[in-house]
Parts: C-alpha cells; sequence; structure tokens
C-alpha cells in the first residue's frame, strides 16, 4: 500500500514536470508563430533585398512586426514566469543582470572611442545580440554551475 502511494505521488509529479514542459513550449512556440505572417509579409515585399540597410519596409509591415513584438514578447515573458520555479527565476535575474550589466559598461566605452575616432560608430545589432547572446550565456552558466 506504501509503495502504490509513492509511486502514485511521483507520477503525479512527473506528470506535472511534463505539463510544465509541454506549456512552456507551446507558449515558444506561439510566440514565434505570432512573428510568421508578419515576417512572411516583410519577406514577400522586400524582393530579396531584407537586410540591406539603405532599403526602407513599408511603414505597415514596420508597425506589424513591431506591435507584434512588443506583445508577443510580453505576453510569452509573463507567462513563461509563471512556469518557472524561484531557483529558475532566481538564474534567469541574475542572467539578466549580467547581460544589463555587459551592456551598460561597453556600450558608453564603445562611444566615448567612438567620439575619439578609434572606433566605428555604435551599432545598434553589435549591442542587441550581446545583449541576448550574453543573456544566454548567464542562463546556461546559471543553470548547470
Amino acid at each position: 500500500m506504501m509503495r502504490s502511494m509513492a509511486m502514485d505521488e511521483r507520477s503525479l509529479g512527473e506528470k506535472r514536470l511534463k505539463a510544465r514542459s509541454r506549456r512552456w513550449w507551446l507558449i515558444l512556440l506561439g510566440a514565434g508563430a505570432a512573428g510568421l505572417i508578419p515576417g512572411f509579409l516583410l519577406g514577400l515585399s522586400s524582393k530579396g533585398d531584407l537586410y540591406s540597410l539603405t532599403m526602407a519596409w513599408p511603414a505597415w509591415i514596420a508597425i506589424l512586426l513591431a506591435v507584434t513584438f512588443v506583445v508577443a514578447v510580453t505576453a510569452a515573458s509573463w507567462l513563461l514566469y509563471r512556469q518557472v520555479d524561484e531557483h529558475q527565476q532566481q538564474n534567469y535575474g541574475k542572467a539578466a543582470v549580467l547581460a544589463a550589466g555587459i551592456v551598460i559598461i561597453l556600450y558608453p566605452a564603445w562611444f566615448i572611442l567612438w567620439m575619439g575616432e578609434i572606433l566605428p560608430e555604435p551599432s545598434h545589432w553589435v549591442i542587441f545580440l550581446t545583449l541576448y547572446i550574453t543573456y544566454a550565456v548567464g542562463s546556461l552558466y546559471y543553470r548547470y554551475r
């Protein structure tokens, strides 16, 4: 009888973990899917020159992408935050502080060196990628250390 109860508790915990993992992936897939339509429309409208810095995107697609990005990232972040336990919340918080700290330190240094004509003008996409890559590396570090 005791063994049966222990098996039921373990299987209940495993079921909860599996359901939480499934919700996690559904939220991520939903957030990714939210950008498919405006991204597809942008790809169609750009005529193969999507990443050119000299070609302007159509305003309606830029607005659609910006709104979709803000809504999807905000909603997904809130939903994902509800799926993690306190330990994961603490690790993600540490990774976010690390990423923000790196950007807060590197951007002013880059700006100063640009003003002294030592480096090229700061690039927004490099700063953005630095933030995300640092966050990803920090998350992995705090998760597996």
